[in-house]
């Protein structure tokens, strides 16, 4: 099943447990999703991603768990994650479903033309590029430092 593109959701607190739900119920006690997050310290409006294929991605994610990001306000970490989620839709589109960790130069460079001068695309200023490019350039150095992927790309 596949759906439009990557989508952004954050984490939050106060919803109901899943064992509430009609359906769900089978008797078993499971630990509710505000007892995780606070046991894993991850904080509300963390966003995470997931793919058009509705798959979570744990590597990718662990990124918005870094503390310099976590620890940030909730505007500058939607901001980041609207930002990858861009580049993710450009490479499932438009560059044959290339995956985040299979990027080469020649897709940094198509996504640079899709962002300033494709007519299809969706062209930006050159300061906003300089923001999303510098976002991007970071996740892929701290993807590289992980070791999930080879290099940092672009």
């Amino acid at each position: 099943m596949v759906k439009d593109g990557w989508r952004m959701e954050v984490t939050r607190r106060g919803l109901p447990p899943l064992a509430s739900l009609p359906g769900v119920a089978d008797g078993r006690h499971e630990p509710g999703l505000d007892d995780w997050l606070d046991a894993e310290d991850i904080p509300d409006v963390t966003p995470f991603l997931i793919s058009p294929e509705l798959e979570y991605d744990v590597d990718l994610n662990g990124y918005f768990l870094r503390p310099a990001l976590a620890g940030a306000p909730g505007n500058t970490r939607l901001a980041a994650a609207r930002d990858i989620s861009r580049f993710l839709d450009f490479l499932s589109r438009c560059r044959g479903g290339c995956g985040w960790r299979d990027a080469v130069k020649a897709d940094w460079e198509a996504y640079w033309y899709w962002r300033h001068r494709d007519p299809a695309g969706s062209r930006v200023a050159g300061s906003r590029w300089n923001r999303e490019l510098s976002m991007l350039s970071r996740v892929y150095a701290w993807a590289a430092r992980q070791g999930l992927v080879a290099a940092a790309a672009g």
